[in-house]
């Protein structure tokens, strides 16, 4: 007997991604083991040979795509790895076509109406046919969100457990996503919202989940992320319209903030938007994992920029307050290597045994000149092995052509700015006239454009 269960939640996920078209589940695939058994793989590979073959009617294939869809949603991840595997390994470039395609070009003759032809044939050929699965998705009212979420399992499950390395098909299948979504993703169709408090209560709540950076711990808190002198801005794609792809938190006061804590406090006063001459980019927050490796951040702040400058163009600073995420990490990594000094060895030494060393006066007085100065090496000198700086948030910055602005000691001195970067936080600021050579500097010739106050304080460290 059919479990009658099994089959009510396929439908109700067949649903999902065809909106309100409910079509009669398949029992068959409703009927699968979420590990996903020898026999389901069959019959699965079945269905995605009925759905991608040349003669499928569109609107039958697509609604074969969305029961496998509804499918693979219930899959556990065994069941998942198994499904990636086999499009891996059955529906990937026809290399007999490819050979066919190329030994006709050889022989053909030099008419370019002909070659034409053949080399639409051999481009055709060329293509990975899970690709035309993948694509049946985009025809489906939440199939966009569905591949995202796609790309967002197999880099996840790219290893099985007791692997070190990545398994070859599923990290190509991450791969193919990953072009495939940088093409539906271009700026060109994503859409700039200001959200406000009058945004919808399910996109509020997304935000509260997503936030990345700093944490929005209740409705009062985002209320106040909302507020005058608050902006909030945030990318959406067409198919995918309920679901922020990225967001910045913006702040508006009177000068540069040193601080995080002032920016995040729900109780801080709300100022005048007239009396506010900076902008303070504090949290850049990506929502969706599928869409890594997709360029959505830098497109983000450009609009933003450009945005505040036509709303309020009486603002004369736009600047950031960024963590050093990978700073903390780094310095462990000097002193394993022997590359501190002696002098700042025994700064870190006391920090690392003395509990909440934020509070002694003693303990910051000797950590401030040592934290600052290894800041300054840790941003302005050290390179991967691609010559780019190592701190992930500097290479955004400055691959979007902001500049290193301010070192901030002990801005923020939470356990989560203490285990990331020691408490420090620097200003990047964007200098709009000046955006595109300070993107040039640092993407052709790695040179990381810092104001002179921060390579004075480079200078003074080295000298020490």
């Amino acid at each position: 007997m059919p479990d009658t269960s099994a089959t009510s939640r396929f439908g109700r996920a067949v649903s999902r991604l065809r909106g309100s078209r409910s079509p009669q589940a398949d029992d068959q695939l409703a009927e699968i083991a979420p590990d996903l058994s020898d026999d389901d793989l069959r019959l699965i590979q079945t269905k995605i040979d009925e759905a991608i073959r040349p003669t499928s009617a569109p609107e039958a294939a697509r609604a074969r795509v969305a029961e496998i869809g509804a499918a693979y949603l219930l899959l556990s991840d065994r069941g998942k790895t198994r499904f990636f595997d086999l499009l891996a390994a059955n529906y990937g470039v026809d290399e007999d076509a490819v050979t066919a395609a190329l030994q006709r070009r050889a022989a053909s003759s030099t008419d370019d109406v002909v070659l034409a032809d053949i080399d639409a044939q051999l481009r055709l050929s060329l293509e990975p046919a899970r690709l035309r699965l993948f694509r049946y998705f985009s025809g489906l009212d939440n199939g966009v969100k569905f591949l995202v979420d796609l790309r967002s399992d197999v880099r996840r499950l790219r290893s099985n457990p007791g692997e070190t390395t990545p398994v070859a098909g599923r990290k190509i299948i991450d791969s193919e996503l990953r072009e495939l979504l940088t093409s539906w993703f271009d700026i060109g169709l994503l859409q700039l919202e200001r959200i406000t408090w009058a945004t919808s209560a399910e996109v509020l709540e997304r935000l509260i989940e997503y936030e990345a950076v700093h944490d929005i711990t209740s409705w009062d808190h985002l209320k106040r992320r909302l507020a005058p002198d608050r902006r909030l801005y945030a990318f959406f794609h067409p198919g995918m319209p309920r679901e922020p792809l990225i967001f910045v938190e913006v702040a508006l006061t009177s000068g540069i903030a040193d601080a995080i804590e002032p920016l995040i406090d729900a109780s801080e006063p709300v100022i005048e938007t007239g009396d506010a001459d900076t902008a303070i980019f504090y949290s850049i927050s990506n929502c969706q994992t599928g869409l890594a490796g997709v360029p959505l951040g830098d497109f983000l702040i450009k609009r933003v920029v450009a945005e505040l400058g036509r709303e309020l163009p009486h603002i004369q600073v736009l600047s950031t307050l960024s963590p050093m995420p990978g700073f903390h990490e780094w310095i462990d990594q000097q002193i394993e290597q022997n590359g501190l000094r002696t002098s700042e060895q025994s700064v870190i030494a006391t920090i690392a045994t003395t509990d909440e060393w934020w509070l002694r006066a003693d303990v910051v007085a000797e950590a401030e000149p040592a934290l600052i100065g290894l800041a300054a090496r840790y941003l302005l000198s050290e390179r991967d092995r691609n010559q780019r700086v190592i701190d992930p948030v500097a290479r955004f910055h400055l691959s979007n052509g902001a500049r290193v602005e301010r070192l901030l000691f002990l801005a923020n001195p939470t356990a989560v700015g203490q285990q990331r970067g020691l408490g420090m936080m620097v200003n990047y600021r964007y200098v709009p006239n000046h955006l595109d050579q300070n993107q040039a500097a640092y993407l052709n010739r790695t040179e990381v454009v810092a104001s002179d106050h921060v390579r004075d304080l480079l200078d003074a460290a080295e000298r020490a």
